[in-house]
């Protein structure tokens, strides 16, 4: 009518079998749709990325804490600041045995976390772990996705079969584990957990054994299951924003090593872990991208996690190096750079590890 009442009844086919209790979201939570994470009311760790903040507030179920990962083995950042592990690993330090007494209290987790893999790696990428063992494992065979408890094995089949990441949450508790790939739930299985009977202390990202080999970023642990909708809108969010980065030009060529950086013994680097070289290289032949010098400046890894990966040949001998120049690298700001050489006209490349 002319005042624009309007007074509308909605009746929705097949509500009636409907589980709303699921998809509603909690009260109290607070959702901000453009900003990850969506829920922070039952966070008890998060890692976005290198560069964000990563901080949960004082009014979360542990307080204050400032979530960090270690890298240890060959572990290493991307370029777009996200965990990378493959003959590596991530700690992170005091974090398990901050939220393990919240998960115990509450009996339910969520683990969420934007993975990168490729179809025929094996190994764990996710352990939860308390002084008696493991609690909670979430690896990948190939491309299918596994999670064990004990002497349990779940396995949820065709996973990893895209090039492009992909957004996992599995949500654990009363009973079930549920996992859901990239917002939809694909499977519900029988798995019962007691955090209590074995509290979390210890909380890992990547395989220890060198295996498996992958991106993380977008990890998030929560003391509570989920719901549906905030699942779907994190996923969204997540995806959206892992398309938005261009990737990082590369050169492929081969050359031998011309001039070299004396490489530094791990006890001479004070408080740092890791250290790269400055090396120039003589170019013989570029295969792919564009070149023109004669001569390149590259900067590789000698030290990581205090162990010297890195030997010179006896003899120059031609290598086959991918490059990405250097100053598209942010996360290396901060690295020990050791550089013996002396090419102020040449472009700096970084040479890109195999497991990134």
């Amino acid at each position: 009518n002319k005042r624009a009442d309007f007074y509308p009844d909605l009746w929705v086919q097949g509500g009636e079998k409907a589980r709303l209790a699921e998809l509603a979201i909690s009260p109290g939570t607070t959702v901000v749709a453009d900003t990850w994470p969506i829920d922070r009311s039952h966070l008890v760790f998060l890692w976005e990325d290198m560069k964000a903040a990563n901080q949960l507030e004082k009014n979360s179920p542990i307080g204050f804490f400032q979530c960090n990962l270690e890298l240890r083995g060959r572990a290493l950042h991307t370029s777009r600041y996200q965990l990378a592990v493959g003959g590596g690993w991530a700690e992170t330090g005091e974090a398990g045995k901050r939220f393990g007494p919240s998960i115990a209290k509450t009996g339910q987790i969520s683990l969420e976390l934007l993975v990168k893999s490729s179809e025929n790696n094996q190994g764990p990428f996710l352990t939860l772990s308390g002084k008696s063992g493991e609690v909670l494992v979430m690896a990948q065979k190939n491309t299918d996705l596994l999670v064990k408890s004990g002497d349990n094995q779940l396995t949820w089949k065709d996973v990893f079969t895209a090039k492009s990441p992909v957004h996992l949450v599995l949500t654990a508790g009363k009973g079930d584990v549920q996992l859901y790939e990239n917002g939809k739930a694909i499977g519900r299985k029988k798995l019962v957990l007691d955090f209590s009977a074995t509290p979390i202390d210890n909380f890992i990202l990547g395989d220890k054994a060198g295996k498996w080999q992958g991106r993380i970023a977008n990890i998030g642990v929560y003391n509570s299951i989920l719901p549906q909708s905030v699942i779907e809108l994190t996923s969204r969010l997540t995806l959206k924003k892992s398309e938005q980065v261009e990737p990082v030009k590369q050169i492929v060529l081969q050359g031998s090593l011309e001039e070299s950086t004396t490489i530094p013994a791990p006890d001479s680097l004070g408080a740092y872990r890791r250290a790269l070289v400055v090396n120039v290289y003589k170019v013989e032949k570029v295969i792919s991208g564009q070149y023109d010098e004669e001569r390149i400046l590259v900067a590789e890894w000698a030290v990581l996690d205090r162990q010297i990966i890195k030997e010179y040949p006896p003899e120059p001998r031609t290598e086959q190096l991918v490059l990405e120049q250097f100053d598209q690298h942010p996360e290396l700001e901060g690295e020990r750079q050791m550089m013996d050489v002396f090419e102020p006209d040449l472009t700096m490349y970084y040479r890109v590890p195999d497991n990134l």
